[in-house]
């Protein structure tokens, strides 16, 4: 595996405080007013040192130098559990592109700061424990994109995430945090879809959007180590999908990855590379909706032959994609594609439910937070 590797330097604390901010919660459900305002930790490197950012209960900005035996505190205002420690990685570990190993698979797409729906999915299906340790072994928990933007408890899922990531390797097991237009766009400092919270946690950082994402952050150093599509056994994992226009580049799965990462946080226009260009936009890898829609006329709705296409090139049973919201998680295509992007539930009162993708042995199955499955046709 490539090793990226990031040095945490020795420390001195310090704090300072700013005016109370009120923060808007779109949760269905009342919020403990002492857990209400706090967030991060937002970990930012300034010149030789390395900074946590976060706010209290009041909403004041506190900060602090760190250092590498440092414990780091999250908190999920009204969630269960609502509390967890990790500390920051020495070095940041590249899962490969390709992986062929035949352990079990569990993937998640699209959570976009719903710490609920992602920690009832893996607490419920064995991926951790109640206190979200890593519990799943040497098995796969793959992330088909879009883990932020509109939700409120977004910082918490990309700690969630940062910690399991490092668990899991030290088990022999792998997270693959697979890079959707939201993540990336979140890089490129695109703020649309971003709850009102975090622009005011980036005003009181005196900071933009963008550089909570940045190079210089420890959002952004580690999610430019991810990827936009993998292949883990006879399965592929990307959050948009391979295109007709994409596969006519006749590209590898790892000169896709290897086109794509240094574009991550700038704007791709028509001067970049036609093929990087391609991979990019609306029919890009993290893009494009053909095998479950059109849009806007941007794209015909694909076809069987068309998906067998890709199947053969790439010499794989099924492509798994997020993005496009669907009913449940299907199998559709003969088999070919199976679509993951569900709404789930965002509190335990929610009529949603819970889904994720489970393969084990070649089978796929659509599972819930108790672990019951349904076989995909």
């Amino acid at each position: 595996m490539k090793r990226i590797i990031f040095y945490l330097l020795p420390i001195v604390l310090f704090s300072y405080c700013t005016k109370d901010t009120e923060e808007t919660d779109s949760s269905p459900e009342p919020v403990k007013e002492s857990m209400r305002k706090i967030d991060g930790p937002y970990i930012m490197y300034e010149d030789d040192n390395i900074v946590n950012y976060k706010t209290n209960a009041k909403g004041e900005l506190e900060s602090a130098l760190l250092s590498t035996d440092d414990v780091l505190e999250v908190y999920a205002a009204n969630r269960t559990p609502e509390y967890f420690e990790f500390k920051l990685m020495t070095e940041f570990t590249e899962v490969p592109a390709i992986t062929k190993d035949g352990e079990l698979i569990l993937a998640i797409s699209d959570i976009e700061g719903n710490y609920h729906a992602f920690t009832k999915l893996l607490i419920g299906n064995g991926v951790t424990d109640e206190n979200l340790n890593w519990t799943y072994g040497k098995k796969h928990l793959v992330l088909v994109g879009d883990m932020v933007d509109r939700g409120t408890n977004v910082t918490q899922v990309l700690w969630l995430i940062y910690k399991l990531e490092k668990e899991a390797l030290a088990a022999g097991g792998q997270v693959h945090f697979i890079l959707g237009n939201h993540d990336i766009m979140c890089m490129a400092g695109d703020d649309r879809y971003a709850a009102s919270k975090y622009l005011i946690m980036a005003r009181l950082m005196n900071v933009s959007y963008k550089d909570l994402y940045g190079i210089n952050a420890e959002f952004g150093r580690w999610m430019r180590t991810k990827h936009v599509i993998e292949k883990i056994d006879d399965y592929i994992f990307e959050h948009g999908g391979i295109s007709p226009d994409v596969l006519q580049l006749n590209l590898s799965i790892q000169e896709m990855n290897d086109k794509v990462r240094p574009y991550y946080g700038l704007e791709v226009t028509q001067s970049a590379p036609t093929d990087v260009f391609q991979l990019s936009k609306t029919s890009g890898l993290y893009w494009y909706r053909g095998y479950v829609k059109g849009k806007d006329d941007a794209y015909e709705k694909a076809t069987q032959a068309e998906v067998t296409s890709i199947l053969d090139r790439y010499q794989a049973k099924a492509i798994i994609v997020g993005h496009c919201v669907v009913d449940q998680i299907e199998a559709e295509y003969n088999g070919g594609v199976v679509t993951v992007d569900v709404e789930q539930a965002d509190g335990d009162n929610s009529r949603r439910a819970c889904q994720a993708l489970l393969i084990e042995d070649g089978k796929m199955y659509r599972v819930n937070e108790n672990a019951e499955r349904v076989a995909l046709n």
